[in-house]
């Protein structure tokens, strides 16, 4: 019990460092808390590894030419660090914790976006080896 409670103090102390909002119930109440964890340290690790941070950067050059749009969509590779939290805080599902995953090449994260509303988040896909793997939207609802 101890530890969970220690685990527990050192998730929401990450969480506020990374700026999360604890006023959402799943974020301060996870389904499961060791794996939340698990996401906020590592997105912790990653904003303070500045060579990480250029990893991202030029993964994200290399995705930008199967950015397109057609039929009332936009699809676009995440363009920084910070989007993929947002994008995860937005739809309510685990798209921050995949950071260091695109900065190494392992998986590319891309935002589905309704053309009359390019900014706000609607469906998050996720491809590796030019295959779909995922793709959610609120709630970590498929498509």
């Amino acid at each position: 019990m101890r530890a969970t409670s220690m685990t527990y103090r050192d998730y929401l102390q990450e969480c506020e460092q990374l700026r999360l909002d604890l006023w959402d119930k799943e974020i301060l109440f996870p389904k499961n808390l060791y794996a939340a964890h698990e996401r906020t340290m590592a997105q912790i690790k990653f904003e303070q590894n500045k060579a990480d941070q250029e990893k991202f950067r030029k993964a994200v050059e290399a995705l930008e030419k199967f950015a397109w749009e057609t039929g009332g969509f936009i699809i676009r590779p995440a363009r920084e660090q910070q989007e993929l939290t947002d994008e995860g805080k937005a739809l309510h599902h685990c798209v921050g914790g995949y950071i260091k995953r695109m900065a190494d090449g392992e998986t590319a994260i891309f935002f589905v976006r309704k053309a009359d509303a390019p900014d706000k988040p609607f469906y998050t896909l996720e491809l590796r080896n030019k295959k779909v793997i995922q793709c959610r939207t609120e709630n970590n609802k498929s498509y």
